[in-house]
């Protein structure tokens, strides 16, 4: 059974499965040289030709509509690649974050804790751009397929028509009352505890202190997180705000952790990047398992679909085969090599 994942935000990526073995992992971006490339992924899927001519079943997340899925099954067509079922789930992000991290882990349980700047955004009004993005999500997961969601966290805030949010117009005041925040909370989960609230998550903050200090929207926090060792007795504004939005970061994460009761913690979505915190986490609970996901950005959503959708359908109890060394056939030869070394005196 040949399963293709494809995450289509920032991080485009494919994902390939042939049964439980993850064969084909790229981000889009290796390929095109565009950082953070958001957009279907051409040149990946170029590649899937070269392991099998039928998909059977293509999982695509984020796709913006119809016609981007239609396109992605096009391109594989032009390479003599069919694919016999396709099916597209734009709310699922955290629980791919979740998919991906619990079968790279290979625990038989664990509690899945995604911590993310935006995931799943959810229109909360339909009168103007005021929505809901998941930022935070908690899952009890066991083999071969459960993901129990018992936490999540949805930040309300003004979005434009395409979803993307503002840095600025985010921290406005946004007035919602119970009544819609009761009817949001049955409209999209029945877990055992959702929080929507106006007041910015730490995913979110973190990009937006990040964006004050005058670092990119895109990748910024790796600096901030950077930058915060120079804040505790510095006199850099700069620094000072990257230590306190660092410690704050740092205290929600073990909070967060605390609400996981399994002896095993997998740690996904975008702020499982911020080293320092995986970091409290584990000297604060010692006894704990911590798993990491090695991708932890949205590229891992392509090959959490995949490997959810293979074990919910299959029942396998096999652990996912996976290695890092998954991408394009390298077909460098050994004189070409030694020649890149002379050249740069490697």
């Amino acid at each position: 059974m040949y399963t293709l994942g494809i995450n289509l935000s920032h991080h485009s990526s494919v994902a390939l499965l042939k049964d439980n073995q993850v064969v084909f992992f790229v981000l889009e971006e290796r390929l095109n040289r565009k950082k953070y490339c958001k957009a279907i992924p051409f040149k990946s899927l170029h590649f899937i030709q070269k392991f099998t001519n039928t998909i059977d079943v293509l999982i695509t997340c984020h796709a913006d509509s119809k016609q981007s899925v239609e396109t992605i099954i096009k391109t594989l067509n032009n390479a003599g690649v069919t694919v016999k079922r396709a099916t597209n789930n734009n709310t699922a992000h955290h629980l791919y974050h979740a998919a991906a991290g619990f079968y790279m882990s290979h625990y038989e349980q664990a509690s899945c804790l995604v911590v993310d700047g935006a995931g799943s955004i959810r229109t909360f009004r339909q009168s103007d751009n005021v929505r809901a993005s998941e930022t935070t999500s908690i899952f009890e997961a066991r083999y071969p397929a459960i993901f129990e969601c018992k936490y999540k966290n949805f930040t309300v805030g003004l979005y434009d028509s395409n979803f993307n949010f503002n840095m600025e117009d985010l921290s406005v005041n946004i007035e919602v009352t119970d009544d819609e925040i009761a009817a949001f909370k049955q409209k999209v989960t029945k877990n055992n505890r959702v929080d929507v609230s106006t007041d910015t998550d730490i995913g979110f903050k973190y990009t937006i202190v990040s964006h004050k200090i005058g670092f990119p929207k895109m990748g910024g926090e790796g600096k901030t997180m950077g930058l915060s060792a120079y804040g505790s007795q510095g006199s850099d504004w700069r620094a000072i705000e990257a230590y306190q939005i660092q410690k704050e970061l740092e205290k929600k994460f073990v909070e967060r952790a605390e609400m996981c009761s399994s002896d095993s913690i997998v740690l996904s979505g975008g702020c499982a990047l911020n080293i320092l915190g995986n970091s409290v986490i584990k000297k604060t609970f010692p006894n704990k398992n911590i798993y990491i996901d090695p991708v932890a950005t949205d590229a891992t959503i392509a090959l959490g679909a995949a490997a959810h959708y293979f074990y919910k359908t299959t029942r396998c109890q096999d652990k996912l085969i996976f290695n890092p060394y998954v991408g394009p056939p390298n077909e460098l030869n050994k004189p070409f090599i030694y020649e890149l070394t002379r050249k740069y005196s490697i």
